[in-house]
């Protein structure tokens, strides 16, 4: 058996999603389509803690950021101001920043985060499009790959 969870080395959900103009009229309306489109939440998700997430990085997105800075921002969006409710904050937070860097869409250097710097690019989707694409290619030539020993062993 092949220990699968063990050979994915990311994973990204990417939809290709209508863009209705009333998209544009609205910060929520745009993240929750750039959350959709990444696939970060299922369509009629109620769920919003990982859009106050994602408007909390792309606010930060020029400049690294700690989780604690995420957690303050997310806390201020969501007006939580009970202990209890902050320290829930502040879990969930971390794991959607866990995701994040799984799917590759952040990077981590010393307890600091930055939305991820393709080939040194200051264009975040640009970045974001380099490495699906670097993906992409390695994810097709391994299937070629497999292809061509598969096709050899029918013979």
């Amino acid at each position: 058996m092949i220990p699968e969870s063990e050979l994915v080395k990311s994973e990204i959900l990417i939809r290709d999603l209508v863009l209705p103009p009333d998209v544009k009229l609205s910060k929520q309306k745009q993240i929750r389509w750039l959350a959709l489109s990444l696939g970060l939440i299922s369509p009629g998700e109620s769920r919003t803690l990982v859009l106050d997430v994602l408007e909390s990085i792309l606010k930060n997105m020029d400049f690294p950021f700690t989780s604690e800075q995420i957690v303050e921002d997310v806390c201020k969006i969501q007006k939580a101001k009970a202990k209890d409710e902050i320290k829930k904050i502040d879990k969930a937070t971390r794991y959607h920043l866990t995701r994040l860097l799984k799917i590759g869409l952040i990077e981590r250097k010393k307890r600091q985060y930055t939305w991820i710097k393709g080939n040194l690019t200051n264009d975040p989707i640009q970045s974001l499009r380099k490495k699906i694409d670097s993906n992409l290619d390695s994810i097709f030539d391994n299937m070629k790959e497999v292809y061509a020993s598969y096709s050899a062993s029918k013979k």
